[in-house]
């Protein structure tokens, strides 16, 4: 939906409902998300719904960009220029994509701090499949600068040129060689998935776009040939 009256009057179809097993109702207030374990463990409430006035309603790109540990407003561009110079403007629909193919921070927070504990100082990262930069913004965290990317998708290379204007765009994955772009220290790769999705048609890595994944491999592969296996040191 492209606005916020759309996003929250939605039929049967178009949401489910969940059931609070902990409290034993239906719905409620607190998001099944945001009661989640921390100590580990299934938690009881798996499915999420809000629902204001008995009304169910679908998160708001706010909601889902806090839920995976973003900044606020990190999909929120406003009106955007792609980089074909066509001026694009602000709607939801671009953002729930980004972040519906994203994956959440913090996790990767802490682990890019384990790995920055065994890289030298000022290590650089390599993103494929960079989407909104996820790997990138959990890197720059930790101390290790963000050299370059590679991503196709308009909106979020426009996300990412914002936040990190230092970091290089190179283009299409199938187009790169590991040996003729500039090593660093970690490749990150978070090829897609859609073909080994259960709603996809499930040809796995043989599928169109989750094939992607052994361009990753090769680029890797190159990169270590050409640098005699001093980089990458690590790929993700």
């Amino acid at each position: 939906a492209s606005n916020c009256k759309q996003r929250d009057f939605k039929g049967g179809t178009d949401l489910v409902c969940a059931v609070d097993c902990r409290n034993f109702r239906e719905g409620g207030e607190i998001n099944g998300t945001l009661q989640a374990k921390e100590s580990g463990g299934q938690s009881l409430n798996l499915n999420n719904t809000v629902r204001q006035n008995m009304v169910v309603r679908r998160l708001t790109p706010l909601e889902c960009t806090r839920l995976q540990g973003f900044p606020d407003g990190w999909v929120g561009i406003g009106d955007w220029t792609d980089v074909k110079g066509r001026v694009h403007k602000e709607a939801d629909a671009p953002k729930y994509k980004a972040l519906g193919n994203s994956i959440a921070l913090p996790f990767w927070r802490w682990m890019f701090g384990r790995m920055a504990a065994y890289l030298p100082e000022g290590a650089t990262l390599g993103s494929l499949f960079d989407g909104i930069g996820v790997f990138p913004l959990a890197a720059v965290r930790c101390g290790i600068v963000p050299a370059w990317a590679s991503e196709i998708e308009k909106a979020p290379i426009s996300i990412t040129k914002r936040y990190f204007p230092g970091m290089a765009h190179l283009g299409d994955v199938t187009k790169l060689n590991g040996g003729d772009i500039p090593p660093v220290h970690i490749i990150t790769f978070g090829s897609p998935c859609q073909n080994l999705s259960q709603i996809g048609n499930r040809a796995g890595l043989a599928g169109e776009k989750s094939s992607l994944f052994f361009h990753a491999i090769r680029i890797i592969r190159e990169m270590r040939e050409a640098t005699n296996g001093l980089f990458p040191a690590i790929a993700v």
